[in-house]
């Protein structure tokens, strides 16, 4: 596949830290003419900007238009600013909350970026997931509304105060109302898809970083790319930054052997979206595939679901009937077991009985039209029976 100008420099652009080679690349891409104005329309909603940015300035600033440049540093500083507020709330909470007996592993966020990527600030953050030990949660929501956090959720994407918190509540906001939280039991578990690593075992084999003069623990590797993976693959990978985790985590490894992360990635039936994460990394950043998984990568299924994503993630987004079906076969393809494929073809018929075809972005075929108006015919039928026995 070939890429436009625009985004072979921001892959260049976009790797924790470009060699040799992809400066060269990017002093070339450059000369040859890039149209600036798309190429921050692309970059911002893969949320890689600021990666981007400090790429760019630090190895082609001569040959950056003036007016590019500023851009790039002005929101480069708004993304450090929320970052660095994000990160004194991931300290003083975490350090709160180890002090009080909880056991809570930092997942993504400031602490991904810190361990990572050198620099808090080049890693966009919107909120702060903690993974707290499931036996601790119910405790846990009780000190979270004890000091002052206040519980949200989100509706179709946007994060709405509650008045009265859930048994299973999840999302908080700060006491000023600046920092989302997401306190997590479990890590997955939706109607499409259930992802439950044993907390006891993740924590035996934690590591430690220090934010803010505060240390926490963290996941271990072979630990963490597996669950970076899960966390894409819900998302169905429509944004950069995270195949830029995959390839900034598989990077730090002194030897790609993949050996432990497969292991892990089998008992926690995750293994095809592990490879497929791996898979990403390799298509879009050159990193080394681990020997283990050489084999894994040219299954169908993998080759397949990476070049849907390749196809897909810089390309305009509809939401039709037949994205609703490319999602669905995404998903039994990078699912491990059987449960796994049953529950999305669940979750699947259910987004397709709520489907509204005056809704849609992009107008059906006739055809597919004939086949939508019959099923909806049999689910007005049955909400209407459904009705009558109530």
């Amino acid at each position: 596949m070939t890429w436009s100008r625009e985004i072979a420099l921001l892959l260049d652009g976009t790797s924790v830290a470009p060699d040799a080679n992809q400066v060269l690349r990017m002093h070339e891409q450059i000369e040859q003419g890039v149209d600036w104005s798309a190429l921050l329309r692309i970059a911002i909603p893969q949320g890689v900007l600021p990666l981007l940015s400090r790429n760019l300035t630090r190895n082609a600033m001569s040959v950056i238009p003036r007016t590019t440049l500023v851009q790039l540093q002005l929101y480069s500083r708004r993304v450090a600013e929320r970052n660095q507020e994000q990160s004194l709330e991931l300290a003083k909470l975490v350090s709160a909350l180890s002090r009080d007996g909880f056991r809570v592993l930092p997942f993504k966020g400031p602490a991904l970026a810190a361990a990572f990527y050198g620099d808090i600030g080049l890693r966009e953050c919107h909120d702060l997931d903690l993974w707290i030990d499931p036996s601790q949660s119910a405790l846990a929501r009780e000190w979270f509304l004890g000091a002052g956090y206040r519980p949200v959720q989100h509706v179709q994407g946007v994060p709405q105060e509650v008045h009265h918190a859930e048994k299973e509540q999840e999302g908080f906001s700060s006491p000023d109302g600046r920092v989302l939280i997401e306190m997590k039991a479990h890590l997955e578990r939706s109607r499409a898809s259930r992802f439950d690593p044993p907390f006891e075992q993740v924590w035996n084999r934690r590591g430690h970083i220090s934010v803010h003069g505060v240390v926490m623990a963290v996941m271990a590797v072979e630990d963490l790319l597996p669950c970076l993976a899960v966390h894409g693959s819900k998302h169905l990978w429509r944004r950069l930054n995270w195949i830029v985790d995959i390839a900034a985590v598989l990077s730090t490894l002194p030897e790609p052997d993949g050996g432990g992360m497969l292991s892990r990635a089998r008992e926690w039936r995750c293994k095809r979206r592990l490879v497929i994460a791996v898979a990403l990394a390799a298509a879009f950043y050159g990193i080394e595939i681990p020997p283990a998984m050489s084999s894994m990568i040219e299954e169908r299924a993998v080759r397949s679901a990476v070049a849907r994503i390749r196809a897909e993630l810089f390309a305009p987004k509809f939401h039709t009937l037949g994205s609703l079906g490319s999602d669905f076969v995404y998903g039994l393809r990078s699912s491990d077991s059987m449960s796994e494929r049953l529950r999305r073809a669940r979750h699947f018929l259910g987004r397709i009985g709520r489907a509204d075809e005056g809704r849609m972005l992009v107008p059906m075929s006739a055809e597919m039209r004939r086949v939508y108006g019959a099923f909806v015919t049999v689910r007005n039928w049955f909400g209407a029976a459904d009705t009558k026995l109530q």
